[in-house]
């Protein structure tokens, strides 16, 4: 599963993911055109409060899953 973090998160949480077999990119301080553009292919989706999660930003991410807060 391609997991995009896109705001900051402990590193021992990516670190359960990638040991988990997921694929985990971050992304900090995206917004607008660069997060639509981010989460292409997306299938999880891990925000805290920086990152507004848009009508946009969903349907911009085809493959999207999960949004985790």
């Amino acid at each position: 599963m391609k997991v995009l973090v896109t705001d900051p998160i402990a590193d021992a949480g990516i670190d359960l993911l990638r040991e988990s077999g997921h694929e985990v990119e971050t992304g900090y301080d995206l917004a607008g055109e660069a997060l639509l553009a981010a989460v292409e292919g997306v299938h999880a989706l891990i925000v805290r409060s920086g990152t507004e999660v848009t009508r946009d930003v969903i349907e911009a991410a085809d493959d999207l899953v999960i949004v985790g807060r």
